[in-house]
């Protein structure tokens, strides 16, 4: 008579700890990546190259401190400039540095998601591979560019809109963070919009 509950409580505790171990697993695989991602970064970064987008952010920082206007189309970018004035505590070139890793390293870190909720573990790995290893990626995610936040902000986006259509998770939260990142994914580059005609085709026809 004690056999069967004996047997369910072994079971229970037997998928427990395979879960456990998985997650374990998965998260020194994903520590793994971002620690590979993180060196060649450092290791390739290009720290004397200046770009036109770097020169007009610079004069649209002034505005924080009232000297300058700066350039008004930069301005908008508030999903660039913002966070970097923020970050200014000390030197503004480390600050750039800092939220263009810290952006390279997130689209590294969503990627391995995105690919485990759409095709599992291999899927994640080769994906994250692919983004950990691309050339322009490594040389430019510390640079001060719109791209790579916009890739990160993006695909972020993406994944909480597939969480919605995927896992029917229509939990407001992940709603919310489905059109907010979207919205500040444009907020770094008007390109982003391209990225939001799938989301509203999916509100109007899903």
């Amino acid at each position: 008579m004690c056999t069967v509950p004996q047997t369910n409580a072994i079971g229970v505790t037997m998928t427990f700890l395979k879960s456990m171990a998985e997650r374990i697993i998965e998260n020194k695989q994903l520590t793994a990546f971002l620690l590979i991602a993180l060196t060649l970064r450092l290791i390739f970064h290009l720290p004397f190259y200046l770009t036109s987008d770097l020169i007009n952010y610079l004069n649209a920082l002034d505005a924080f401190s009232l000297r300058d206007l700066g350039d008004t189309m930069h301005i908008v970018r508030l999903g660039m400039i913002l966070p970097s004035a923020l970050l200014n505590l000390a030197d503004f070139h480390y600050a750039t540095v800092i939220y263009g890793l810290l952006t390279s390293l997130g689209t590294v870190w969503i990627t391995y998601r995105l690919g485990n909720a759409m095709g599992g573990s291999i899927t994640a790995k080769i994906a994250t591979a692919i983004v950990i290893f691309a050339p322009m990626d490594i040389c430019l995610g510390p640079v001060f560019l719109p791209d790579g936040p916009l890739s990160f902000y993006a695909l972020s986006s993406f994944y909480f809109t597939s969480r919605v259509v995927l896992e029917k998770d229509t939990k407001p939260i992940i709603t919310l963070l489905a059109g907010l990142l979207i919205g500040i994914a444009y907020t770094c580059k008007v390109n982003a919009l391209f990225f939001g005609i799938p989301a509203v085709f999916h509100l109007f026809f899903g």
